[in-house]
């Protein structure tokens, strides 16, 4: 009971099958099951703040496995061109069931050519994550979106006075 309730381990299990998912397919049948598990800590007695907080905790795992699993079928884009920035109620580690997805990337400068294609990738992630019951932000808040996608300079460029100062 210790190990279900503690704010550290509650949802470990569901985290893991996420991790481990194999297909889209797989993560999806995993990511549908989180409601009834959310709804379960808390009739067994967890705070609804740390159920919100486990919450948040499987979303982002949810959102990192869709990233690779689409990732995967697309050999020459990569990770390693952007950093994922989760915005919103997720990136404050308080997602609800209602909440959607709000995210931007930054790239590396030297992918900028690149970046149209990404934003596509990008859009099958957010239908994977529709397909696991999360919704994607419908003001364009997500990465698939120009405005949510640029490179390092792009982004510094739009946003003065936030960059390296003298």
């Amino acid at each position: 009971r210790d190990f279900v309730f503690s704010s550290t381990t509650a949802g470990v299990s569901i985290n893991e099958q996420i991790r481990r998912a194999r297909s889209i397919d797989d993560l999806v049948t995993r990511a549908r099951r989180v409601p009834a598990i959310l709804g379960e800590l808390l009739a067994r007695g967890l705070a609804a703040d740390r159920v919100i907080a486990v919450n948040s905790a499987i979303v982002d795992s949810i959102v990192r496995r869709a990233v690779a699993l689409v990732f995967e079928g697309l050999p020459d884009l990569t990770t390693d061109a952007f950093t994922w920035l989760s915005l919103g109620s997720n990136g404050r580690r308080e997602a609800v069931l209602s909440s959607d997805v709000d995210a931007a990337v930054t790239f590396e400068d030297q992918y900028e050519d690149d970046i149209p294609r990404y934003r596509v990738a990008f859009g099958a992630v957010g239908d994977v994550l529709t397909r696991c019951g999360i919704s994607v932000d419908t003001h364009h808040a997500f990465p698939m979106h120009q405005g949510f996608s640029r490179t390092d300079s792009q982004w510094r460029a739009r946003a003065p006075g936030f960059g390296p100062r003298p």
